[in-house]
């Protein structure tokens, strides 16, 4: 069990996992840090991206949107939010995110 002090430990160890392609290892890791704190920014950011990856995009669509809704001033965040929103076939609020990942951060992707 993941305590909220340990996650910051976890959350390396989730990184490292997906980093080396074991996506599976990657995502139980991440939800330990949920499990601990159902708001930590950057596992519900990972976690969305990781299902994303796998074209899982119904199940990361709620992790970024509520990463986003978290950080709202976060590029990375918007533009991946942005990807799924792209993969599920919603350009108006693709190009929504997109819009306002570049205002945040110009030349965001470049």
């Amino acid at each position: 069990m993941v305590t909220k002090n340990d996650t910051s430990s976890q959350l390396t160890t989730a990184m490292e996992y997906h980093q080396r392609g074991d996506l599976s290892a990657a995502a139980q890791a991440y939800r330990q840090v949920l499990n601990a704190n159902p708001e930590h920014v950057d596992a519900l950011h990972y976690l969305g991206v990781l299902y994303h990856q796998q074209s899982q995009n119904e199940q990361a669509l709620p992790l970024l949107e509520k990463a986003v809704s978290l950080a709202p001033e976060d590029a990375s965040y918007r533009s991946n939010l942005g990807l799924v929103y792209l993969a599920l076939g919603d350009t108006t609020k693709a190009i929504e995110s997109f819009h306002t990942a570049l205002q945040l951060q110009p030349g965001f992707g470049d």
